[in-house]
């Protein structure tokens, strides 16, 4: 029985660091990340949930905001505009914007599920802007969501190949 493993990376940025070398910075942010080696040792678990939150406002680049979260069952999960459900032989990693997660321009129109089986993995990327009523300030973010389903963890589970399934929601923002 395989073990579903989620990593969720978030890159937020304001005008301020749009440019320069803090875009640098941004862009240097990798689409899939090791799992840490403490979490390699764990048994019993069914899902796996791991995230970094990557603020490029400064002038240097920042450790991220880590969570990782177990389970020893699996049920469905939302990261960001993606659902993932289904048991640990078949995965369904839903694209399903919604202005709260995905920002603009909208992108309502555009769904997509990617069918993930035992030792495979897919990802899906997408960016949007967040505007704030009332007064100047926006952002913008880019979330990139992997998930695979695997025999064991590794560290290197999104990092030693490419997806097996990739998608891409990627807009352009200014």
């Amino acid at each position: 029985m395989g073990i579903v493993v989620i990593q969720e990376i978030e890159t937020v940025w304001t005008k301020s660091a749009r440019g320069g070398k803090r875009a640098i910075l941004r862009n240097a942010i990798p689409e899939a990340v090791k799992i840490p080696y403490n979490l390699t040792d764990i048994i019993n678990i069914q899902r796996l949930y791991h995230s970094l939150r990557y603020n490029t406002n400064y002038k240097q680049r920042t450790q991220p905001t880590e969570d990782i979260r177990v389970s020893s069952t699996f049920h469905s999960i939302t990261a960001g505009c993606v659902h993932v459900e289904g048991n640990n032989n078949l995965v369904l990693a839903s694209f399903q914007y919604n202005i709260e997660c995905g920002g603009a321009p909208n992108r309502k129109w555009l769904g997509k599920t990617l069918r993930i089986a035992p030792n495979e993995w897919g990802q899906m990327i997408y960016n949007g802007l967040f505007v704030y009523r009332g007064s100047h300030f926006w952002l913008c973010k880019k979330t990139i969501v992997n998930v695979g389903i695997f025999e064991r963890i590794t560290p290197g589970l999104f990092t030693r190949s490419a997806p097996t399934h990739r998608f891409s929601a990627m807009a352009e923002i200014w």
